[in-house]
Formats: structure tokens, sequence, C-alpha cells
């Protein structure tokens, strides 16, 4: 019961005040500049992780594939 309790108290103020719980002004915004600046900031944050695990994967290649095509005289 305490948990339903618990949920009740805190969607009750997001109830009461519908406008804030909205999504961010940045979304409707008629200014061209600022969608403009919402789609590339989306972008980058969707290629960001995947640029990371890239840049790991590049070095593990580097630290682990390369020193033993040096040894064996593959490149």
């Amino acid at each position: 019961m305490k948990p339903v309790l618990t949920s009740i108290l805190f969607l009750l103020p997001l109830l009461l005040v519908p406008e804030s719980v909205e999504a961010c002004a940045v979304c409707f915004s008629g200014k061209e500049e600022t969608r403009n600046t919402y789609v590339g900031t989306t972008v980058f944050l969707s290629a960001l992780p995947i640029s990371i695990i890239v840049g790991i994967g590049f070095m593990v290649r580097r630290r682990y594939v390369h020193p033993e095509n040096e040894d064996t005289g593959r490149f």
C-alpha cells in the first residue's frame, strides 16, 4: 500500500500543473535557428557513444593486434 501512496503523492503535483510537465520549449519553437540547434545537438549526442566505442576499439586493436603482426612480419 505504501508504494501506491508514494506514487499518488508524487504524481498529484504533476497533474495539477500540466504546463510544467510538457515537453521542452525547444521542441515546439518557431525559430529556425532554435530548431537547427536542437537537431544538431541530437545528431551530436547520437554519434558520441558510437564514436567512443569505435575509438576504444581502435585503441585495443592498436595495442594488441599491431605488436603481434610486427613480430610475425605481417601488417
